[in-house]
């Protein structure tokens, strides 16, 4: 297998620095770029080979969502595996409805984020434990999926 190109997508400074160096030691990643906004996703899949965008949901600018909305209109072929923070159904239910790959929650370790790489880049879908269960108790916090 030839090594994943992952754009990471993360306001945070230390937290995408951070990540990006635990994903590199995975000789099978590339990390191509960091950017902290949605604008930046859009440039830097226009500019680089990406793989897959490793996305943040909330960020300035165009949250994730409103990326993942511009992205695939944009180019379709793309994945996107979120790592969010926010474990409310409908945000994992309107990511997957977007056309997210999979649903990745910021409780998870390294290894399972990699994992989760592995399987979106292979074509399966990835949920972690905690998206699974949001899913399945529907905590959905009285918001509507659109």
């Amino acid at each position: 297998m030839n090594s994943i190109n992952i754009l990471i997508a993360e306001d945070h400074p230390i937290t995408a620095k951070l990540l990006a160096k635990m994903l590199s030691k995975n000789d099978k990643i590339n990390i191509v770029g960091i950017v902290s906004n949605g604008m930046g996703v859009i440039k830097m899949v226009a500019e680089k080979d990406v793989d897959i965008v490793l996305l943040d949901i909330e960020m300035p600018y165009l949250d994730g969502l409103q990326t993942m909305d511009l992205l695939f209109k944009n180019y379709p072929n793309i994945k996107v595996l979120v790592l969010s923070g926010h474990t409310e159904s409908w945000i994992i239910e309107k990511s997957l409805k977007l056309g997210a790959a999979g649903y990745i929650t910021k409780k998870v370790d390294t290894n399972e984020v990699i994992e989760a790489l592995f399987a979106v880049y292979k074509g399966d879908n990835y949920l972690d434990e905690t998206s699974l269960h949001s899913i399945i108790n529907n905590k959905n916090d009285n918001k509507e999926i659109n």
